[in-house]
């Protein structure tokens, strides 16, 4: 038998990233918040990103050229770019949804909004958290992109115009001057490139418990449980927690994967894929990193965190009952070794967990129209980037302020029309 009680003033479903800095903006509002989740905050997928916020990030994930690779990409299990022939049938929609957003017209304006959005992204973290650079966990050092070699070349000078030509500052390395900037790199490196806006955090999980502290500080309650669905009523939303009905004045899906699920009551179209990501995690004293490098060459980074060199940057589209391949973390030490002979495997950890991507590598952030249901989740890899200047556009819609100009980019109008 439910039950049912009044509740805050709103309810933020997914203790993530994106989750835990909505929850916080909206309690410095003075609004009665609840933050809910299955785990405490920040322990499923946000914990075992790169740590970067990376503000130069903004390319769309899918190309023509990716598409391409697709019958290349299904034979090789150990690629950057993993799709598991089992896992093909389900995702023959969301990959034709893909090639239509790789014209180039969809992906100029997908670079466009990710552009404008990440180049708020960092002064929003230090908006949300002003103490997060006085204590360490934001670190502003900038982040390299290496190449071993010549063949790379063509990468970092797609990426450099990419990167100027929405002002995005970037200075070219030649192998010298990538050897001064970062000593423990290999010498003879071709070269690379050195983006001095962006941050990396001293490690993703202190940063979403530093979120949640502070959330709690401002009045903020966090509660672990279930969400089994959503109810629009006249005075707001009923939400169904653990068998109890909470009313509230407003709900905010930030779930992940786990958002379509309670969406899908309103929303005709969700095409939400679950990406596979993978970590390396080193617990031994090894290279001396000042910043992420990205290995250009290899699709991988290497990001110096408080507890060691994290090595992350694959991408798996699996079945939903696959195992974890394993390989596929073992792999970016290997390949890590190219570049860092130093590093000491001993006492290593491996993680993987699943990041939500949209075809068009855009965010979902808007509302259900006719209703106080907001939403925002599918920031692929750039949960902890985005997380920050996501709270601040949907504290914005809540607290009726002015909107961001990015939100029709971002609705889920984009995919079908909403109905209730």
């Amino acid at each position: 038998m439910r039950t049912s009680q009044q509740g805050a003033d709103a309810i933020v479903i997914g203790a993530g990233i994106v989750g835990t800095a909505i929850a916080l903006a909206l309690a410095r509002t003075g609004m009665q918040v609840l933050l809910v989740d299955r785990g405490p905050p920040g322990l499923a997928c946000s914990r075992g990103n790169a740590g970067i916020i990376a503000t130069s990030e903004i390319e769309p994930l899918v190309s023509f050229r990716t598409m391409l690779r697709v019958p290349a990409l299904l034979l090789d299990p150990l690629g950057p770019l993993r799709i598991s022939p089992r896992a093909l049938p389900r995702l023959l929609p969301w990959f034709g949804r893909a090639a239509l957003s790789a014209r180039r017209a969809r992906r100029e304006s997908a670079t466009m909004v990710l552009a404008a959005l990440c180049e708020q992204s960092l002064d929003a973290h230090m908006r949300l958290l002003p103490e997060a650079a006085h204590h360490g966990l934001i670190r502003r050092s900038g982040m390299i992109d290496a190449i071993r070699d010549e063949k790379g070349r063509s990468l970092l000078r797609a990426r450099k115009i990419s990167c100027e030509q929405y002002g995005i500052a970037v200075e070219t390395l030649d192998s010298s001057e990538l050897c001064d900037l970062e000593p423990a790199l290999k010498a003879g490196l071709a070269g690379g490139l050195f983006h001095p806006g962006v941050a990396h955090v001293s490690d993703p999980l202190d940063i979403v418990v530093a979120y949640a502290n502070a959330f709690g500080k401002y009045g903020g309650t966090f509660r672990q449980a279930r969400v089994d669905g959503l109810d629009v009523t006249d005075s707001g939303v009923r939400v169904l927690i653990d068998g109890t009905e909470i009313e509230t004045r407003h709900v905010v899906v930030a779930a992940g994967t786990g958002s379509p699920s309670l969406l899908r009551p309103f929303a005709k179209a969700i095409p939400l894929a679950a990406e596979r990501g993978y970590h390396m995690q080193l617990t031994e004293k090894g290279p001396a990193l000042g910043r992420p490098v990205m290995f250009m060459s290899d699709s991988f980074v290497a990001t110096p965190l408080a507890h060691g060199v994290r090595l992350a940057g694959t991408a798996e589209f699996a079945a939903e009952n696959d195992e974890p391949d394993w390989r596929r973390a073992d792999k970016l030490l290997q390949g890590a070794k190219a570049y860092l002979p130093d590093l000491e495997p001993a006492g290593a950890t491996r993680w993987m967990g699943s990041r939500s991507t949209f075809p068009d590598s855009l965010p979902a952030i808007g509302a259900i129209a006719g209703t106080s249901i907001h939403y925002a989740f599918g920031h692929q890899h750039l949960g902890l980037t985005l997380s920050a200047i996501t709270a601040e556009m949907i504290a914005n819609m809540i607290c009726k302020r002015q909107a961001s100009a990015m939100l029709p980019h971002l609705s889920l109008d984009r995919f079908a029309r909403i109905r209730r």
